[in-house]
């Protein structure tokens, strides 16, 4: 008997679990006021002390990001998606059925305001393909070994690219929208 009343003291509904993750829910700009997390945090899985950027963001952290770090949550992500890799594939699939139209005028508006860049990819592309141009194994920021982006610094010299992870080309993209709002 006290068992069971010990496992209705631990349930708790979704009405409750709901305010409970919306209390938790908070801006980036409070999250860093009460939080001192400058130097880095440790990963629960890892047990590395690693700086912050190596955390993905999450509004639902208490100190605004995920409890595990970049490596050991994209290696659970992969196990998960090796071992539901039908139910990954129907998903994609369902997805992109229900919102195609709006995915398609995504894609036709893009190229139609941004033709140079556009230009410059499939020249990358066909540079690539040809092997004119040899992709390496690593980023040119951090070294990681995965798959690489081709950044162009300029579009109208489209061979002329650094070759970065999509972490890196997240922060380069992210550097030149704020060199573009100071001036």
């Amino acid at each position: 008997m006290q068992q069971r009343e010990q496992r209705a003291v631990r349930r708790v509904s979704f009405r409750d679990l709901d305010s409970h993750r919306a209390a938790r829910l908070v801006s980036r700009d409070t999250v860093n006021e009460n939080y001192d997390v400058a130097s880095g945090k440790q990963c629960p899985i890892c047990s590395v002390w690693k700086p912050i950027v190596d955390f993905y963001f999450d509004k639902a952290g208490a100190d605004g990001h995920r409890p595990a770090c970049k490596t050991c949550d994209n290696r659970r992500r992969s196990l998960w998606r090796a071992e539901h890799r039908q139910r990954d594939t129907e998903t994609q699939q369902r997805s992109y059925w229900k919102h195609r139209e709006k995915w398609l005028m995504y894609q036709r508006n893009w190229r139609a305001t941004h033709p140079v860049a556009r230009r410059a990819g499939h020249e990358v592309e066909m540079a690539v393909k040809t092997g004119t141009m040899i992709r390496p194994n690593r980023c040119s920021k951090c070294g990681q070994s995965t798959r690489l982006h081709g950044h162009h610094p300029n579009y109208t010299d489209p061979l002329n690219i650094v070759w970065v992870c999509s972490s890196c080309h997240r922060l380069i993209h992210l550097d030149e929208k704020r060199k573009v709002n100071v001036t």
